[in-house]
């Protein structure tokens, strides 16, 4: 059966330095114990400086993280399926940021 987040899952089990949880728990990407990435609702969370967050909300590739509870996580970004062309663009983005 087909995942949504095959293709990336795919393409991160082959960068070094990376894990992709592909079974229970938290599901994403993450390097040592940090997560820069998660998968949910079909679309792709990640991490990025508050900055670059409203850069890409503004350019309408990405919409505001908004927890159940109604707060707004500025520092993530989710990028919504029907973007999925360009999720491993901006998550390659998010990594090499989040390895500062």
């Amino acid at each position: 059966m087909s995942d949504i987040y095959d293709e990336i899952k795919a393409h991160f089990d082959q960068v070094d330095g990376v894990t992709v949880n592909h079974g229970k728990g938290a599901q994403g990407m993450k390097i040592g114990r940090k997560m820069f990435a998660m998968f949910g609702g079909g679309n792709l969370i990640l991490y990025f400086p508050t900055d670059r967050v409203l850069e890409i909300i503004e350019s309408g590739e990405g919409v505001p993280h908004v927890l159940t509870n109604g707060m707004t996580m500025k520092s993530q970004v989710v990028i919504p399926a029907e973007n999925k062309d360009r999720w491993i663009e901006f998550a390659e983005e998010a990594q090499r940021l989040f390895n500062r």
